[in-house]
């Protein structure tokens, strides 16, 4: 009968022993659900860091070398102030032209010009039409100074085209305006 002595005092000495490791498992589960939340909180501030910096990176509008930075480090800027001066790689020219030329055109609209050093034929499209300075007006005699015939600034971005280099003059003729 001793060997059931044995087995009485060995459960009685495992059963603490069990409940105590199922304890320390439980504890264990209760860490990782903690770790796991703590994971979630820190997910999200991660994502609200991420939202931050994009807020405060700045990016240019197209690919260029930067010229001169014109705004100071840790300065605050409003959207849509140039902070760099940019030296890019597109090429356009502009154009002032009268009112009655102006009419039959929009911005989108392809324009031919043509490169008065070598005859190239300069394909473009119109990025901007704008009323020109005062400067640009053509004044003529009037009560109060007003101007006769109102100037209008195209802005033309031209295609790449083989021989025509940065600082040619591009002549658009008139038939340009009145095929239209």
């Amino acid at each position: 009968m001793g060997g059931a002595n044995d087995n009485a005092n060995t459960q009685a000495i495992n059963l603490p022993t069990i409940n105590q490791q199922r304890q320390e498992i439980d504890n264990k589960l209760n860490d990782v659900e903690a770790l796991i939340e703590q994971k979630k909180q820190l997910e999200v501030q991660l994502k609200e860091l991420e939202v931050t910096k994009s807020r405060l990176t700045l990016y240019a509008p197209e690919d260029g070398k930067i010229i001169k930075i014109l705004a100071k480090q840790g300065e605050m800027i409003s959207a849509n102030t140039p902070v760099v001066l940019l030296e890019s790689n597109r090429r356009y020219y502009d154009i002032y032209i009268s009112e009655n030329q102006v009419a039959n055109l929009a911005e989108g609209d392809t324009i031919n010009g043509k490169s008065i050093a070598n005859d190239l034929i300069v394909p473009g499209t119109i990025r901007l039409i704008t009323q020109a300075p005062g400067f640009a007006d053509l004044k003529q005699s009037r009560e109060k100074g007003q101007a006769d015939l109102s100037a209008f600034q195209i802005r033309i971005y031209t295609d790449d085209v083989e021989g025509l280099q940065t600082g040619m003059t591009i002549e658009v003729t008139d038939d340009e305006f009145t095929k239209r």
